[in-house]
């Protein structure tokens, strides 16, 4: 029988783009790489992840837009390969559903 445990944090609600700042600040203890992963660039339009994209905070961050609904496993290695250099200490995936697997795919590989 194989297990699999991913814990992952989902916060969602008004503002709460807000709290991502102390949210990475508080697991900061164990590296500031932060892959940010998004479904469209258009999210960069809100001031925290462009805070955070410009490397204006004290976090070395990436971004990655993935696009992808329903992403193949081809799909997945792919943006693995794309960013597996970076080696992130957190991985902050913003969209619907399948960029959110896509995030808790990369955790599992880092």
């Amino acid at each position: 029988m194989n297990r699999y445990y991913n814990p992952v944090r989902l916060i969602e609600g008004k503002n709460c783009t807000d709290r991502l700042p102390g949210i990475l600040r508080d697991m900061k203890s164990g590296g500031s790489r932060v892959l940010l992963l998004l479904w469209s660039e258009s999210v960069l339009n809100l001031p925290v992840f462009s805070e955070l994209a410009e490397n204006r905070t004290e976090f070395d961050v990436r971004t990655h837009v993935f696009p992808y609904s329903n992403p193949t496993v081809e799909q997945l290695f792919e943006l693995y390969r794309q960013t597996r250099e970076f080696f992130p200490d957190a991985v902050v995936a913003v969209g619907g559903g399948s960029v959110l697997d896509a995030g808790k795919a990369l955790c599992c590989l880092y």
